[in-house]
């Protein structure tokens, strides 16, 4: 079964949540914030100097569903998260799990209703704490340094390189990705408890699954195969392929590569026919698309220029 989306079904979804109950709300923006702090106490990464960052959710942003970052000046930066970005993804959230896209062996049904929240929640923050890394990855990666001071997602700057904006946000992505993935294994044995499942690598397979069908809702949002300022949907499965394989230390990189392959062939089975591509010909495109990435990394001296120290993590 696939999540066929369209833009009318992500306005339906937003105005389905807007009815939501308020405490409800509430609950997820306290939570939201609570994780943002440890990022912007600088708490969680290990930086070269420190600044301060203001997380912003709940805001009325241009062309929401959205988020931004604005640079105040080289110390200080504002990441703000749309209103309508944070009511989609806690719809979305539910959505793929009640169509039985992710963690199938966990039964829908009333005896298991606690699980059924608890799974949908861990979701939707592990989205929401993938949307607010590649905010800040954009702050610590210097890639402001670029961007005259301020950078709105699915937004197309006409004074950008459309091909410089495609690398930069496959850099949010990597490094972004890089983190929830060890953040993964560290919380492993929790998951299995929550979702009745047991084996290590059909829980990271759901978890490849997750990001696949966030990247699926921004190829919607970001005009389907329309090239604009973001790599398309399979660009930036491409770059998650090999982030998570450098990422992943819970079996070896050779067994990662293994589970991812496994979950795109899975995914494209399922999802293939929508955006006309053919499996052999990907896994060729990941290894151009990594090259081009990579030499465009160095030539914009990134590792050297960024505000994170090599070894990323504290």
């Amino acid at each position: 079964m696939s999540v066929t989306m369209s833009i009318n079904d992500i306005d339906e979804m937003i105005k389905g949540a807007e009815s939501l109950n308020i405490e409800y709300l509430n609950e997820r923006f306290k939570h939201l914030s609570f994780i943002a702090s440890q990022y912007a106490n600088n708490d969680l990464l290990s930086l070269k100097s420190t600044i301060e960052i203001f997380f912003l959710f709940n805001q009325n942003i241009r062309n929401d569903p959205n988020a931004s970052v604005r640079k105040i000046n080289d110390k200080k930066y504002e990441i703000l998260i749309g209103r309508k970005l944070l009511l989609l993804l806690d719809r979305y959230s539910h959505k793929i799990f009640e169509d039985d896209l992710i963690f199938s062996n966990l039964k829908r049904n009333e005896d298991n209703k606690e699980k059924i929240r608890q799974i949908s929640l861990l979701i939707f923050y592990f989205w929401m704490e993938f949307v607010c890394l590649h905010e800040l990855m954009h702050v610590v990666r210097s890639h402001m340094n670029f961007k005259n001071g301020s950078y709105t997602e699915f937004n197309i700057n006409k004074n950008e390189s459309v091909e410089d904006s495609v690398y930069f946000e496959a850099d949010a992505d990597r490094y972004a990705i890089e983190f929830l993935a060890t953040k993964l294994v560290k919380e492993i044995e929790n998951i299995k408890v929550i979702s009745n499942e047991y084996d290590d690598e059909i829980i990271i397979k759901n978890f490849i699954f997750l990001m696949l069908y966030l990247f699926d809702l921004f190829f919607v949002l970001n005009g389907s195969q329309k090239k604009s300022n973001h790599p398309t949907s399979l660009e930036r499965i491409n770059i998650i392929f090999t982030s998570l394989v450098v990422a992943g230390n819970l079996k070896g990189k050779m067994t990662m590569i293994l589970l991812m392959r496994k979950a795109i062939h899975e995914f494209m089975a399922i999802n293939g026919s929508k955006y006309r591509i053919d499996r052999i010909k990907f896994f060729i495109y990941t290894s151009t698309l990594m090259y081009r990435y990579l030499k465009f990394t160095k030539k914009k001296d990134l590792d050297n220029v960024q505000i994170l120290h090599n070894n990323i993590w504290t």
